[in-house]
């Protein structure tokens, strides 16, 4: 499924989205960790202090490798269109509203239907904020489109990019939305205030356990289709 690296957290699902494991992870090394119980680390964030940061800023920096492993999964399984599930989670982070959300943006414009906002490959330019209307998120397989979800408003998309520093994993299309966008400058800036950046990640962090969570649900009852 996929290899943890130092640094990286991994738990993280069964502790702050209350749903079982749904991998085995093994040593391939001797390997020291550092072991953090539920009540625990429930407790740290309620505290809000630097041991928080610390940990929200951990999960923060492994979730994009998470979730891109997870489009990866999905893509590779062929499935050309997502089943309309629930997501069914609401993980115990703190989490802006959307209008909160929205107030860290400037203007917008409209995207017609069918055109790319963000083609996958490319270096992530920011952080967009759908005001209105819908966009597809794709990934490719062997040259193949795989539609990952469908964002609506109030979402938010291009995060991870920005995260990692690394391309753009996706393409997203749009199918005629209004759309707020945020340049990485910006987006940079807004860590300057110690509060605002704790809850912006928090919040990031909530929306990537939402999607790698949808993902693997939707992977393993494509396993189910497809044996």
């Amino acid at each position: 499924v996929g290899r943890i690296d130092p640094g990286e957290l991994f738990g993280e699902m069964s502790i702050f989205c209350d749903v079982p494991r749904t991998a085995t992870v093994r040593a391939e090394v001797e390997s020291e960790l550092g072991v953090i119980e539920r009540y625990r680390a429930l407790s740290v964030l309620q505290e809000r202090g630097d041991l928080a940061r610390a940990l929200i800023y951990r999960l923060y920096i492994t979730l994009p490798k998470r979730l891109r492993e997870m489009n990866f999964r999905y893509a590779s399984a062929l499935i050309e269109r997502p089943r309309p599930i629930r997501v069914g989670i609401s993980p115990r982070l703190e989490r802006m509203s959307p209008g909160e959300i929205e107030g860290l943006f400037g203007e917008g414009r409209f995207y017609p239907e069918g055109e790319a906002v963000i083609r996958k490959g490319e270096d992530g330019k920011g952080l967009y904020f759908v005001g209105k209307g819908e966009v597809e998120v794709y990934d490719f397989y062997e040259g193949r489109p795989v539609l990952l979800g469908v964002l609506g408003e109030g979402e938010l998309f291009g995060e991870m990019s920005l995260i990692d520093r690394s391309k753009t994993s996706a393409s997203v299309i749009s199918r005629g939305a209004y759309l707020k966008f945020m340049p990485r400058e910006r987006f940079d800036e807004l860590f300057a205030d110690p509060d605002l950046s704790y809850r912006i990640m928090s919040t990031l962090c909530s929306i990537m356990m939402e999607r790698i969570y949808r993902l693997d649900r939707l992977f393993r009852l494509s396993l189910k289709i497809n044996p």
